[in-house]
């Protein structure tokens, strides 16, 4: 979403903001925001942070809390472009031991272009590893191997959840039966090529004691192919005048909002996902689930490949940690 100051106000533009940049900076000629990659070079003390580079944009796939829901999946930017940007990022670090992120909501390579990776991966001086973002029925399990000899090294997932009724409330998939077996096969094949994936969970409207142990089963029985597991309520983002429809739909699931004065003013709206599972509660469950599948040391090693600063050391981390409300961590020690 793109969102514009004016001088008579603020509107709020949905979707992407490209075609806003010209007159916000006063651009003259030809324009296409999309044509180059990343200029890492402009922020100040860029060697600190982890490099991005944009793969493609869109999902289309239609989850309901999802603001990309409607938006069309693009084409995955070519195998070649993206060696290109490797190897530009590796001199503009000074260091191959980057570990960039590959943005695209929903990473769905086929088999070709897996392919095509790998072979420029294993031409490219720059042996670099990565970190994207997919679905867990997205990406084929036999299309691994060619990803692991790509560089890829990290993969979130959004699961989401392992109740059939949650999924089919979310609209993440029709046949709750087969999205689940697609996201074992893949959770397997990224085991045996020693890809880290961390399961992205989301404790949605409706959600009851019975929705969650389903999930939680789930993730004990492949809990030796997860490296971590990141847990959170749904939340509403915008003003409620903007959302009414999915605000509608989720307190028909039997959801509330928390503090409708806040969202109001704020524009964020926190939920009771339902009369047996309240804000309060869901926050000790969320955090009970994270621990239960995440340790210390995998906490610190996701963390570490793409998000902390490059030079934050495990023993500041350690520091960090002693200081910390141990309660509050989302992983066990």
């Amino acid at each position: 979403m793109a969102a514009r100051q004016a001088a008579a106000g603020r509107s709020i533009v949905q979707g992407l903001g490209e075609d806003l940049l010209p007159s916000l900076l006063g651009f003259q000629g030809a324009w296409d925001g999309r044509a180059a990659g990343l200029n890492h070079l402009l922020v100040e003390g860029h060697h600190r942070y982890q490099p991005s580079i944009e793969t493609s944009r869109g999902c289309g796939k239609g989850c309901t809390f999802c603001q990309e829901r409607d938006v069309p999946l693009q084409k995955l930017k070519a195998p070649e472009r993206i060696a290109d940007e490797l190897r530009q990022l590796a001199g503009d670090y000074g260091d191959h031991g980057i570990h960039p992120y590959f943005q695209s909501s929903f990473f769905l390579p086929n088999p070709r272009w897996a392919q095509a990776l790998a072979e420029q991966f294993q031409r490219c001086n720059a042996r670099i590893l990565w970190r994207c973002e997919s679905r867990v029925d997205g990406i084929k399990p036999e299309i691994v191997p060619s990803l692991a000899a790509a560089g890829m090294k990290v993969i979130d997932l959004g699961l989401e959840s392992a109740a059939p009724e949650q999924i089919l409330a979310m609209n993440k998939a029709r046949d709750p039966a087969r999205y689940l077996g697609a996201a074992s096969k893949l959770l397997q094949a990224c085991a045996r090529h020693g890809i880290w994936v961390k399961v992205n969970v989301m404790l949605y409207a409706g959600e009851t004691a019975h929705t969650l142990e389903q999930t939680r089963q789930w993730l004990n029985a492949h809990a030796h192919c997860i490296k971590g597991v990141s847990v959170g309520p749904v939340v509403v983002y915008g003003p409620p005048s903007h959302c009414s429809e999915f605000l509608t739909a989720l307190r028909a699931r039997g959801a509330t909002p928390v503090d409708p004065a806040s969202a109001e003013d704020y524009g964020i709206t926190q939920l009771n996902l339902s009369p047996e599972l309240d804000a309060e509660q869901v926050e000790r469950e969320s955090l009970a689930l994270s621990r239960r599948y995440m340790a210390k040391q995998d906490y610190f090693d996701l963390k570490r490949f793409s998000y902390y600063p490059r030079d934050y050391s495990e023993q500041a981390f350690e520091a960090d940690v002693a200081t910390s409300d141990a309660a509050c961590l989302p992983f066990r020690p």
